[in-house]
């Protein structure tokens, strides 16, 4: 059963945001970028953030006009409930697709990491139980403990990132701009599945106890994990090389077992990166849960939040069940970003807001 006290503070949602995003980019966003824009990657990646930073601009500047609606509410009011019906149907199964791949591949990194002789199902079904538990207790508690959460891993992994930055050679990152500039936009636009997890800023108005500030907020923390992920992009291309980068599964990782930590007081310091983001991972997936079970609730409007958690919870492990190949997880990923991910962090909320602004559909509050 969800708990109802759920209204959060505009600090408490910048540090939501920040760890809906910080997830599998850090992880696979190098090989990414080197696959993309070469030692270029991390400059594509400048033009990714700001595209970010535009999305999340209207997005907020949407979500500011109908404070107290949800996202089904208030696009019925735009472009009627039969529309926004299939709109918000749309956005649940690009969540649950989405929760699906992030479950496959947190579970085969677990396994090659730290757990090669457990189950698929024991690791996956322990994360989602976990995560449906946290999404049972409301937002609220989820903001409360992303509180924590967030500097126990940013604090940690930024002295990792100064450590393994010092026993790296950046002249790989030499020269400069030798892409073409359709490239590097290309790089640029695929890039922003780094930052899948914005689009859940469309189910928060509710939830938020203060909405003047709102595009600020979320402005600031797309900049500081758009800024953490470039550096972990330039550090990965100079310890690699850009070539040998896209054949890196999982480069952060990989570049953490290479590198040792001054008087090796740490042996295995990929499994210290795997704990920090063990802990994003699980506050991604809860929120996927959540907003998924949520977004169904305000559609359909019967029945108790629980049962639609359990619904969304064994769609989202059948599915992955499936996904029992990693190029075909990667292949999903991309195909659920480029189809439904961009429609829903780029297109469709620019479309609302100018209908609405057009129609002069607005209940924004002054606070």
């Amino acid at each position: 059963m969800f708990s109802f006290n759920d209204k959060i503070s505009l600090r408490q949602f910048q540090m939501l945001l920040m760890l809906y995003i910080f997830g599998t980019g850090v992880i696979i966003l190098p090989r990414k970028a080197a696959a993309f824009a070469g030692r270029d990657g991390w400059i594509a990646f400048i033009l990714t953030i700001a595209l970010a930073v535009f999305a999340v601009f209207i997005i907020t500047s949407l979500v500011r006009r109908f404070p107290e609606k949800s996202f089904y509410e208030y696009a019925g009011d735009i472009i009627t409930k039969p529309i926004a019906f299939v709109l918000t149907g749309g956005l649940i199964v690009k969540t649950i697709v989405g929760l699906a791949c992030e479950l496959r591949l947190f579970t085969e990194i677990v396994k090659h990491i730290l757990l090669q002789n457990t189950p698929y199902t024991v690791v996956a079904l322990s994360l989602l139980l976990v995560s449906a538990y946290a999404a049972a207790k409301g937002i609220e508690t989820k903001a409360r403990t992303a509180q924590i959460i967030v500097w126990i891993i940013f604090i940690p992994l930024t002295f990792v990132f100064i450590v393994v930055g010092t026993d790296v050679d950046f002249t790989e990152l030499l020269p400069v701009l030798q892409i073409e500039a359709a490239q590097i936009a290309t790089g640029a636009y695929h890039m922003l599945f780094a930052f899948s997890g914005i689009e859940f800023i469309l189910l928060m108005s509710p939830y938020l106890n203060k909405h003047k500030h709102i595009s600020k907020r979320a402005v600031t923390a797309i900049l500081a994990i758009g800024i953490f992920m470039c550096i972990g992009i330039i550090i990965a291309t100079a310890r690699f090389g850009a070539v040998n980068l896209t054949n890196q599964n999982w480069p952060i990782l990989e570049m953490m077992d290479a590198t040792p930590m001054p008087g090796s007081f740490i042996e295995r310091q990929e499994a210290v990166m795997m704990s920090f983001w063990i802990l994003s991972v699980f506050a991604m997936i809860s929120a996927g849960l959540f907003f998924s079970t949520v977004a169904a609730k305000s559609v359909l409007k019967v029945g108790k939040h629980k049962y639609y958690l359990i619904v969304v919870g064994i769609m989202a492990f059948a599915l992955s069940l499936f996904l029992n190949d990693m190029d075909l997880v990667y292949e999903i990923m991309d195909m659920n970003f480029l189809y439904l991910g961009t429609a829903y962090m780029l297109v469709l909320p620019a479309i609302l807001l100018i209908l609405a602004k057009i129609r002069r559909l607005s209940n924004e509050k002054t606070y």
